[in-house]
């Protein structure tokens, strides 16, 4: 607190402090603060506004046609029989 203090005294004021995520953290979970105010308070950024940023996780619809595509499961029948036989015959062999 005394470090806080000092700030205060040498001309610091309300609009020079940050938020302290720890401690918003500890209130939200210990219900000392409600979701509203908490999801307020650890919305404060410094960085300056700048066109063309997006959310976090924002995908594109590039982006999330190629997740479905690599979700498909693909079946190359040809490619599984030929591995069948080869291990057919390898049991085979193997006797």
């Amino acid at each position: 607190m005394a470090h806080i203090a000092n700030h205060f005294q040498n001309g610091a004021g309300q609009q020079d402090m940050r938020p302290d995520f720890y401690l918003l953290e500890y209130m939200w979970k210990k219900d000392i603060l409600s979701t509203e105010d908490y999801t307020w308070a650890i919305g404060y950024t410094e960085r300056p506004p700048c066109d063309g940023l997006v959310d976090i996780g924002h995908k594109t619809p590039e982006m999330k046609r190629k997740e479905e595509k690599s979700r498909e499961l693909r079946h190359n029948l040809e490619k599984e029989d030929r591995q069948r036989r080869r291990e057919r015959d390898s049991k085979r062999t193997r006797r």
